[in-house]
């Protein structure tokens, strides 16, 4: 069996693969939003595109993700400015 100091380090790093999975999760959602928009927009002429319907939603977790909002913060003048990016390319 396993000792308690390796459980805890098995814990600290699931800890920090969840938190970089959280944030990488966050970047693609915006990037595939921005991409969306892009595509849809009338001067690219893609027409509508099935889309997301909500923003997306990080679980906290109290030692390992504690504020999320440093995640989720600002999340559609994200998204608008990579679109606007997108849109300039």
């Amino acid at each position: 069996m396993a000792s308690l100091a390796t459980h805890k380090a098995n814990r600290a790093a699931a800890g920090a693969a969840y938190a970089a999975a959280a944030a990488a999760y966050l970047a693609a959602w915006i990037e595939l939003k921005a991409q969306d928009m892009t595509v849809e927009n009338a001067t690219v002429g893609g027409g509508a595109q099935a889309s997301f319907g909500e923003q997306p939603q990080i679980a906290g977790h109290g030692e390992f993700l504690r504020d999320r909002s440093t995640l989720t913060r600002d999340i559609p003048d994200r998204v608008n400015a990579r679109h606007q990016q997108l849109l300039a390319s």
